[in-house]
């Protein structure tokens, strides 16, 4: 990986929706260039898929993270997963309410073990949203790169 593929990675995590004309532009290289290369990240698994993240509260959704030791890992009932060092995991759990949240927490803790770390951030804030907001939404979650 040479310092142009560095360069277009960051303005991706940058910007996942710039277009291939501003990113090429922004690095002084062609269109066709960035597309070889995207194509290469692509091919190589570099770049697995482009993604929308949407903040759970537009839904109405409760989040909140644990962290577990041990090697035992869970793959259900989270949205979340980051496998650290020193046998440390990392889970995002959601639920529709703060009850339910904490239910998912509590059994995902019966099958792994104890939580190292519980954090449950304020969920009192909503979002509302218009239906053609969340129609927006909704084709970006299909496509993150399509333009509106």
């Amino acid at each position: 990986m040479d310092e142009i593929d560095k360069r277009i990675l960051t303005s991706l995590l940058g910007d996942g929706r710039s277009t291939l004309r501003q990113i090429s532009k922004n690095l002084g290289i062609s269109p066709q260039s960035l597309q070889y290369r995207l194509n290469k990240f692509q091919a190589n698994n570099i770049i697995k898929k482009f993604a929308l993240y949407v903040d759970k509260r537009i839904y109405n959704i409760k989040s909140g993270f644990a962290a577990f030791s041990g090697l035992n890992t869970i793959e259900t009932g989270i949205f979340a997963k980051i496998l650290c060092l020193e046998e440390i995991s990392l889970y995002g759990f959601q639920g529709k309410t703060l009850d339910e949240l904490r239910a998912s927490i509590d059994a995902a803790s019966e099958k792994i073990g104890p939580k190292a770390m519980e954090y449950i951030p304020e969920q009192n804030i909503n979002i509302t949203v218009s239906g053609n907001e969340l129609a927006i939404i909704e084709s970006l979650k299909s496509n993150p790169r399509i333009l509106i």
